[in-house]
């Protein structure tokens, strides 16, 4: 109500701490609850069939919950997902939060967890990898073989700038402008990107390097 009433006229609906005639609360309640409660599939599919089939209008709450606290909270979209997957004491702490620690041992920083929306404090034994590097052969005679590097990224991880490097030893790192991306659709938050470098040399490594602007 507050984002969709959001007017430069006398009625002009905000969420505040205390309800008044134009102000709704309790906010701090309304965002704990909409992070201990994120949208599930059969509120993304009702989403969906009300965009397709009746009012041609989305719950952009319900596409991005990070949403909820960059409205309301002022954060970025890394703050916004750090609230939802780290406690107040947690946040405080840089040793558990911080953008390079990996609170749950699982080779993962914070940073990487971000961008496949992953549990940072749940060590991730198994499942898909973070990454995959895939060798593609010539398709014609004189073509050049390539590599495909691909990995899951959260989608509105708009803050991550996302390096693509290769090295031929594992010391010596360069980056890359990939010769060709695609981004395929995972689900409601998540997208499979894959880029592609030619393939040279004995033996090369890629990798994906993650900064914060």
């Amino acid at each position: 109500m507050a984002v969709r009433y959001e007017s430069d006229d006398s009625v002009d609906l905000e969420l505040a701490e205390t309800a008044g005639s134009t102000t709704m609360g309790k906010l701090s309640t309304l965002l704990a609850w909409h992070r201990k409660f994120p949208p599930t599939e059969a509120e993304r599919k009702r989403n969906d069939t009300i965009y397709t089939t009746f009012q041609r209008n989305r719950n952009p709450f319900i596409d991005n919950p990070l949403f909820g606290d960059q409205v309301f909270s002022g954060d970025t979209p890394a703050g916004a997902w750090k609230r939802a997957r780290f406690t107040t004491a947690q946040l405080a702490n840089a040793a558990v939060s911080g953008d390079a620690v990996d609170p749950d041992g699982d080779g993962r920083p914070n940073r990487l967890e971000y961008l496949l929306n992953t549990n940072p404090l749940l060590a991730e034994s198994s499942g898909e990898a973070a990454t995959t590097v895939e060798y593609l052969p010539p398709t014609v005679a004189g073509g050049v073989a390539r590599l495909a590097l691909s990995h899951r990224r959260l989608r509105y991880a708009t803050d991550l700038v996302v390096t693509y490097e290769v090295s031929a030893d594992c010391v010596t790192w360069t980056a890359f402008n990939p010769t060709a991306t695609t981004t395929a659709y995972v689900d409601g938050l998540m997208d499979r990107v894959t880029v592609e470098t030619p393939f040279t040399g004995e033996r090369r490594f890629l990798r994906v390097r993650l900064d914060r602007p």
